[in-house]
């Protein structure tokens, strides 16, 4: 999938060693602990793969070790996903984009969209998202 977009939330992910398990929550002020992954929320503005989802949520490591990818609430975004790991129902539910790809910030990325405009036309999201309930 390929598609320019708008980050509108970044949602991290903490281990948490009480429950051994992933969990959204806010650390104590002097914890040292720093998140895992997080989930960025998008809405896509234009398409030149994929099915057309009109919000996307991919996830990526924390820290520039694991390749993790520094989004930014507010900004535009050229994004590569390198897979999806599952769809639910009108959007797609996860899917994953590194920092070691192609994927980055959009008023940098217009090589890559001539290029892309060259091989394939863009086209706007079409497939409405429906109200999930329930996390991960």
């Amino acid at each position: 999938m390929i598609f320019s977009g708008t980050v509108e939330e970044i949602t991290p992910y903490f281990y948490n060693q009480k429950s051994n398990r992933m969990a959204v929550f806010t650390p104590d002020i002097n914890s040292e602990l720093e998140p895992l992954y997080y989930d960025i929320k998008l809405r896509p503005k234009k398409y030149w793969k994929g099915e057309g989802y009109k919000e996307v949520i991919v996830e990526t490591n924390a820290g520039s070790s694991g390749c993790g990818y520094n989004f930014r609430e507010g900004e535009d975004y050229l994004v590569y996903v390198h897979e999806i790991h599952e769809e639910k129902g009108d959007s797609v539910g996860k899917a994953a984009v590194w920092k070691c790809g192609r994927t980055g910030r959009l008023k940098k990325s217009y090589r890559d969209i001539i290029k892309l405009n060259s091989i394939k036309k863009s086209y706007s999201p079409t497939i409405e998202v429906q109200s999930k309930n329930g996390g991960h």
